[in-house]
């Protein structure tokens, strides 16, 4: 793979799109404003409600308009939506995350296949991979400097310190959207797909539905759970910020994991990775001792993220066998559309499970990912259609 060393606009997007302060406290955030936790999974449900919706108008917009209009949308979204979030803390009204949900749904709508189509087509197929996993890095460093800063920042300011240096740096990141540079090759012919080329393209791309939909909720998991299995393991929520630095310098070997297994076939590479992760996902809902829950936490992450990124190459490459390469960020958006409706199904799934027990989610994720690790293992789809 070619090596990316050059800091760009799009990287300090990235690192911007990192410096979320708030996270340790995520979930706080929602259920101190009065979300009961099986609202909080009907409230994840509204979001992937409106991208599901929003997938392929904006997909199109996209295409007409340039993927750098279209990321500067989503940073704008964001924006507001972090501004809600705020509003809905301060005040204690929990309508409020209804339209910071739709906000966040639009921007997940603008940005979806925008940021790979953007690095595809930017770099080209041969450093799209070391690209993204650079950029990746850059948000992961982000990650890490608002976590360090989360005690200090708890302690003087509180929750609603957190939300407002989050809200800064959704700033900063519009003004780097701002300063990347136009794709001029995008213009107003570009084709508009119909249903029937649409419902062909999930039918032929299923592969890549189902598993952005089991990373997606896999990704909740993560973000959300992680607390209330350290609180299961009998370990203080403090524990929490240790836990995340962790993680997140685990998961900066991902450049280099894709480095050294770039010469296996990629799409059993996903197999294997979905198949240890599904292993993870299997320890975390049953092991209740921390020292061998701690050592799972910290490499989940890592597990999902190597297939994530091949998983986006194989995706491009797809669009490009079936022709669809002039409405890539549409045929992108289609596919992100099944895996939003597969996710919801999920998700409401999930609601369910908590009442029987937060720590069934885990395993139930995991049978996902092993049956989607499977999938592409057996008929490596990336790699010999």
């Amino acid at each position: 793979m070619q090596k990316i060393k050059k800091f760009d606009c799009y990287d300090g997007l990235c690192l911007c799109q990192g410096l979320v302060f708030y996270a340790p406290a995520a979930l706080l955030v929602r259920t101190q404003a009065g979300l009961t936790l099986s609202q909080f999974f009907l409230l994840q449900g509204l979001l992937s409600a409106a991208t599901f919706l929003g997938e392929v108008p904006t997909g199109i917009l996209t295409d007409r308009i340039g993927y750098r209009r279209t990321l500067v949308l989503a940073q704008g979204a964001m924006l507001l939506a972090r501004g809600l979030l705020l509003a809905a803390f301060l005040l204690r009204k929990p309508w409020l995350f209804v339209p910071e949900a739709l906000l966040e749904g639009l921007c997940f709508c603008f940005s979806s296949g925008t940021a790979d189509a953007y690095l595809y087509e930017a770099f080209g197929e041969a450093a799209y991979l070391p690209k993204t996993a650079h950029s990746a890095n850059w948000g992961t460093a982000g990650f890490l400097a608002s976590t360090l800063a989360y005690a200090g920042i708890y302690r003087f300011f509180g929750i609603p310190g957190l939300l407002v240096g989050t809200l800064c740096s959704s700033a900063a990141a519009l003004v780097f959207a701002l300063g990347l540079r136009p794709d001029e090759r995008r213009s107003a012919h570009c084709p508009v797909p119909r249903l029937p080329e649409m419902v062909r393209l999930l039918g032929r791309g299923r592969h890549f539905v189902a598993l952005g939909a089991v990373f997606s909720v896999a990704g909740l998991l993560i973000n959300f759970f992680y607390v209330h299995k350290l609180l299961d393991c009998g370990v203080d929520a403090g524990w929490m910020s240790p836990l995340i630095l962790g993680y997140s310098l685990v998961g900066m070997l991902a450049k280099w994991v894709l480095a050294a297994l770039d010469r296996f076939p990629r799409g059993r590479m996903v197999g294997i990775f979905c198949a240890l992760a599904a292993a993870a996902m299997g320890v975390l809902g049953f092991v209740n001792r921390i020292l061998p829950a701690a050592a799972v936490m910290l490499v989940l992450p890592l597990l999902l993220d190597v297939p994530g990124c091949w998983a986006g190459a194989l995706e491009n490459a797809f669009v490009d066998r079936l022709g669809l390469g002039d409405s890539r960020a549409a045929a992108l958006s289609t596919l992100s559309m099944g895996a939003d409706l597969v996710e919801i199904l999920a998700l409401f799934a999930s609601a369910a499970l908590t009442a029987a027990g937060p720590e069934l989610c885990f395993p139930a994720v995991g049978l996902m990912l092993l049956g989607c690790g499977a999938w592409f293992f057996l008929s490596p789809f990336g790699d010999s259609e």
